[in-house]
């Protein structure tokens, strides 16, 4: 590990820190991270592997100074495991969600009418938010913070505001406590990983396919270029897939001169075929094939049973809703955060998945378990997992204790903690196992103790801290810190001495990158916030973040004061909700059924070889992620199993390079329109085209 790979790494984590929310949310251009596999920071991999280090090889060679010496596969592996963990702290998952579910409440409890509460008095009005503790929300009216957010602070159009006219002082109560929350989570969830990592990486041999895809390129120790960049059918695969992409970009400029190259087809026509599926929900989604090369190349790297497993979740679960549908019981009704059956087939699959991974490594987990107390063990675990372990068990009652602060019960404080873990660590584990990137899968732990309790045995207040809590942590998924953390443990395989991971070094490398990231981060998205004004073409931002919390607790309110068991629910406390509690009866049926599955199907899995359904299959249906990359995962399975066929094996590992050489040209593309864009927007002022080369 040398210096100038750490000084690399800090430069970009800062980098994607400070522009992420300019990018995604000012000028609307491709997301600069947007899912676990971001295509900035793996593309500018790629860039140094077949630009920067051929050119310091060059310079190197005739001025033999050091400085100048090409860069090492551990160094480029150092770079990208300081740089994905920053990637938690991106847009979708932070840096859109925190700042407008602290003050964009205020704007609509002054437009929406809904949101006025009657008091007992019935004379008076109380906005709904004023059910949150005060320093969870940002001060509206402290020096004009909510209308200069809205309208922007400019004073003329071409006068961009100085820091100072940040209304910092508005902010102070929820950042003190939101962000440490934040802090507490990703430094237990970092010690988790070295727990997890471990066991998967070395004991289950789990392939981490991006990562695998990211290396197979990687220069040696020395600096000597990847043999697969030798390959002609690289280059082939990458030339086709940027050709296409740079045709498709130009036409958005050009559309009187070029033609484009379709990547989506429409079989919406055949939805009479299909009146069962398309009833379920498969009619706008599935019906329209998307073709993502990076999922292709990826499928094509899998084994079939993950691949069709994940194609065909959607299909399965649309078909099955359908039936239900006909049969007159709907399983996807209700708003975002209420306790809906396929919500708790979810929440099924998830724990289902939990409980298996606890299983198969339950020797190594109770060792690390018993190391990290002081206890003797039978087995030698590595000292990196034991303090892992102490770490998050550190990291875990602190925030605990931290949101038990905001006012929840300690019982229901632990219960949501717990589900947090659980997303995060399947989320980590399906990325590892299976190489599905994109995950969105529509988790919300506090719906799930809507589902266990019932809105009686919580009451309104409650209830909107736990809605609150979830948007700011569970909102949007696909930017998670845990999955992001596991590659870059990853990445650090082998690197150390005894091809060890140098974690040592590692763990404080990275807190300063992420200590400096998160202050980079907040400043950055304040000052456009404030700049700019809110951009009112992010409706997920804008109206979904700040509504679905409130919109909840007021429909949970109507219902608690027309039962007549309004003032009740909010009097009971920490075991008393056990009394008052009832339970979502099509959740917990949902929940048990699905659980049930996965649990069969893993077991078919272990113990028979000709099992032919990988149970990712319960975990890939939910979200908008499952049904945008399901036919490039049936894509790449079907010429995964053509290639076999009729090739055998030694043709599809000749194959392997054109794959991997597409995987490279989407990346490529995805740095082109970053590049592009960013140039346009500042030459001439207004938005680039949008165009997204991953959903």
């Amino acid at each position: 590990m040398t210096r100038r790979a750490f000084i690399i790494g800090l430069i970009g984590a800062l980098f994607l820190a400070s522009y992420a929310f300019y990018n995604d949310v000012v000028i609307l251009q491709n997301l600069i991270v947007g899912t676990h596999f971001p295509q900035s920071i793996y593309g500018t991999l790629l860039v140094f592997v077949i630009l920067i280090n051929p050119t310091l090889w060059l310079i190197h060679r005739y001025t033999r100074r050091k400085a100048f010496r090409p860069f090492s596969g551990k160094e480029l592996c150092l770079i990208m495991a300081l740089v994905l963990p920053t990637c938690g702290m991106s847009t979708c998952t932070f840096l859109k969600i925190v700042p407008r579910a602290m003050m964009l409440p205020h704007h609509y409890a002054k437009t929406t009418s809904s949101w006025k509460l009657l008091q007992p008095d019935g004379k008076t009005y109380k906005p709904v938010t004023s059910l949150l503790p005060e320093f969870m929300l940002a001060d509206p009216e402290m020096d004009d913070a909510l209308t200069t957010m809205i309208q922007g602070a400019r004073t003329s159009p071409d006068k961009p505001i100085s820091f100072s006219q940040i209304p910092w002082r508005a902010w102070k109560k929820p950042l003190a406590y939101w962000i440490p929350l934040f802090v507490i989570m990703w430094i237990a969830l970092a010690g988790l990983s070295l727990v997890f990592h471990r066991q998967w990486a070395s004991n289950e041999h789990l392939p981490y396919p991006i990562v695998q895809v990211a290396r197979s390129i990687l220069p040696d120790a020395n600096g000597k270029a990847n043999p697969i960049l030798r390959e002609k059918i690289f280059w082939i695969g990458l030339s086709i897939i940027f050709a296409i992409h740079l045709n498709n970009y130009l036409r958005l400029y050009f559309p009187d001169i070029l033609i484009p190259i379709t990547r989506t087809y429409d079989f919406r026509a055949f939805r009479d075929t299909f009146p069962t599926f398309v009833k379920g929900g498969g009619y706008g989604t599935l019906m329209w094939i998307r073709c993502y090369y990076t999922v292709i190349g990826l499928a094509f790297m899998l084994p079939t049973d993950i691949c069709f497993s994940i194609g065909l979740s959607p299909f399965v679960f649309f078909t099955i809703f359908g039936i239900f549908i006909n049969l007159g019981y709907p399983l996807r009704v209700g708003t975002l955060f209420s306790p809906r059956p396929d919500w708790g087939m979810v929440f099924g699959a998830y724990c289902g998945f939990f409980a298996v991974l606890l299983y198969t490594g339950r020797h190594y987990y109770w060792e690390t378990a018993k190391r990290s107390i002081g206890l003797r063990g039978d087995v030698k675990i590595e000292e990196s997992s034991v303090w892992g372990m102490r770490v998050f068990i550190v990291g875990i009652i602190a925030f605990i204790i931290g949101i038990t602060r905001g006012g929840l019960d300690w019982q229901l404080s632990i219960i949501l903690a717990v589900m947090m873990v659980i997303a995060y660590l399947v989320m980590a584990r399906i990325l590892a196992e299976t190489g599905m990137y994109h995950l969105n899968p529509n988790l919300y732990p506090g719906v799930l103790l809507m589902a266990l309790f019932g809105e009686q045995a919580l009451g309104p207040t409650t209830l909107a801290i736990i809605l609150f809590t979830t948007t700011m942590f569970f909102m949007d998924t696909r930017e998670t810190f845990l999955p992001f953390m596991s590659s870059a443990l990853k990445f650090l395989d082998g690197t150390g001495p005894e091809r060890k991971p140098e974690t040592k070094r590692y763990f404080p490398m990275l807190a300063v990158v992420m200590a400096l990231s998160l202050v980079a981060a907040i400043s950055s998205t304040w000052y456009f916030s404030y700049d700019r004004g809110i951009n009112w073409r992010d409706g997920f931002g804008t109206r979904n973040t700040p509504t679905n919390t409130f919109n909840g607790v007021v429909t949970a309110r109507t219902q608690l004061e027309a039962q007549g068991l309004l003032e009740q629910s909010e009097q009971v406390k920490g075991f008393g909700r056990l009394a008052m509690a009832k339970p979502s009866k099509p959740f917990i049926i949902a929940f048990i059924t699905v659980f049930a599955g996965f649990i069969f199907f893993s077991t078919m899995r272990l113990r028979h070889h000709w099992w032919p359904i990988h149970p990712i299959i319960f975990c890939a249906w939910s979200g908008y992620a499952g049904y945008v990359l399901a036919w490039s995962f049936v894509i790449g399975g079907i010429i995964k199993v053509i290639t076999m066929k009729f090739g055998g094996s030694k043709f599809y590992h000749k194959l392997k390079p054109f794959f991997i050489g597409v995987i490279a040209g989407d990346l490529l593309s995805a740095i082109m329109v970053f590049l592009a864009g960013g140039i346009y927007y500042w030459i001439t002022g207004t938005p680039p085209k949008s165009y997204w080369v991953l959903p």
